[in-house]
Order: structure tokens, then sequence, then C-alpha cells
């Protein structure tokens, strides 16, 4: 994450994609988040198959992250979330952005997994929500434990 000395106002945050080739601002965003870094932990068999009572991390992290605004149907870039979840693709051309230059985003060999895309509400007087949630996945070489 980039060292930051002043608070910053969201004003200028954004999240874009690339649609072909080209960085492209979602459009119609008010808010998004990035959470905390976790571990996955699973159990390992022994070489009989049999489940020891221990625990290892996996060499993954995750991170969490969503976005919400409203809906703007035919925009690319809310489109390439929506094709990336239906798809189940491998995104590495996100980017979360703290300020006009300071931003988030998957390192060369990591990638960002959209895991939900939520409903699409709307009521009288409102416009119509668009939101996705999902993770940055942080592979790493593999070792012993």
């Amino acid at each position: 994450m980039p060292e930051l000395t002043q608070p910053l106002n969201g004003l200028n945050g954004k999240v874009t994609v690339d649609v072909s080739a080209v960085e492209t601002t979602i459009a119609g965003l008010s808010a998004w988040t990035v959470g905390e870094n976790t571990r996955e932990v699973v159990d390992v068999p022994d070489t009989f198959g049999v489940e020891r009572s221990t625990n290892i991390i996996q060499q993954k992290e995750v991170t969490n992250f969503s976005f919400e605004g409203y809906l703007l149907p035919g925009d690319e870039a809310q489109d390439t979330i929506r094709d990336a979840y239906d798809n189940k693709t491998k995104l590495t051309s996100i980017k979360f952005y703290l300020d006009a230059t300071n931003y988030l985003a998957p390192i060369s060999g990591d990638h960002v997994l959209i895991t939900e895309i939520g409903e699409i509400t709307q009521g009288p007087d409102q416009f119509a929500t668009f939101s996705a949630s999902g993770i940055f996945v942080h592979e790493y070489e593999e070792g012993t434990v």
C-alpha cells in the first residue's frame, strides 16, 4: 500500500478495470472497501489418507473487497465485472484508487476473483443499484511447513 502522509477524503477515489486493454473507470460507484488479509487454514491428510488433527496454513492469502453504486446499463466496466463473475475469470487489471495517483491493485502474478454480484434494487424515486464483492488472491511459491 502506498505510504500516505495526509488523510484522504475520497473525492478522487474510483475503481478501474481494463476493458479491451484500456483502463476504464467503473461508472456510478459511490463507495468501495478493501478489507483485511487472511490466510486459509486446511487439514492435511497423512500419507495413508487419514486426516490429522493438525491444521496448517496454506500458501495463499486473501483480501476481501467490495464496491457499490448505481446501475448503468451498457457501462462496459460494469459489464466486465459481471462477466468476470459469470465466467469465473481471474482479473489482473483492477485498481482501487485512493486519490488521483495512489491505488491498490494485484501485484504481478496475483489476481482478483469476483465472488458476488449484489441484487439490483430500486425503489420509487431511486436509482437502481449495482454492487459486487470479491477477493484479491496472493499466490506464493510452495514450501514446507
